[in-house]
């Protein structure tokens, strides 16, 4: 055998082997799940909510299709937290590689490089990794959910279950919380405000620190116009 057959050998082999080693990943049970429980309305009957009882999950939330979500949530959500979001395959290697060096020059870590499909997966186990290791983990267990999951059901799953602050958890039940209307009717500027709170609802808080959340909001337009998408 020829030193140029062993090498191709040997280098197939180990692509066979990081393949299998790639599909044993497990996926948490949880990431599979649709999230959180739905709270319990009771309406007129008009349709008019008399009052709303708060789920199992201590929240109030609304399933609702990705067609009844307003397209400018969804372009304000992935601006603000994911934009190659339609492009990677559940691990953003650019972002990663931005995340390091900015880590590497605050001598910390300021940015972990959370795509949607790792995000979900932080959120429906309640596990939200800071090490390196934890982190390389949760991004193999992102890669693995992008194999299961078509990214419009990752997008509604998110945008159903993420949490607005004050006990609202998806896009659905923050608009009406918020702006007392459908998340369907959202005006751009709705969309960009509410897609500010979920980095960190405690902090962004829509109630409480409502200049923070407009500062936000005004970045995420700003990224809006640099994206060439409004």
């Amino acid at each position: 055998m020829t030193r140029r057959r062993r090498w191709i050998l040997g280098v197939g082999g180990l692509v066979v082997l990081l393949a299998l080693g790639f599909w044993a990943v497990p996926v948490p049970s949880e990431a599979l799940k649709q999230g959180v429980a739905p709270s319990l309305r009771l309406t007129d009957r008009h349709g008019t909510v008399l009052r709303e009882f708060l789920s199992s999950d201590e929240g109030t939330s609304a399933w609702v299709d990705l067609d009844r979500i307003s397209p400018d949530l969804v372009t304000c959500t992935l601006a603000a937290e994911d934009h190659r979001f339609w492009s990677h395959l559940g691990v953003d290697p650019i972002g990663v590689l931005r995340a390091a060096v900015g880590n590497a020059r605050a001598g910390h870590v300021v940015s972990g490089a959370s795509t949607l499909a790792m995000q979900w997966i932080g959120n429906a186990t309640n596990h939200h990794p800071r090490t390196l290791g934890g982190k390389a983990w949760q991004g193999l267990q992102a890669m693995r959910l992008m194999t299961m999951l078509s990214r419009r059901e990752l997008l509604e799953r998110y945008l159903n279950t993420v949490p607005y602050g004050h006990q609202t958890f998806g896009a659905e039940a923050a608009a009406r919380f918020y702006f007392n209307r459908s998340a369907n009717s959202l005006s751009l500027a709705q969309c960009a405000w509410l897609a500010a709170i979920p980095a960190a609802p405690a902090y962004f808080d829509g109630l409480a620190e409502p200049d923070r959340v407009r500062g936000r909001e005004r970045d995420i337009l700003a990224a809006l116009q640099a994206l060439g998408w409004v």
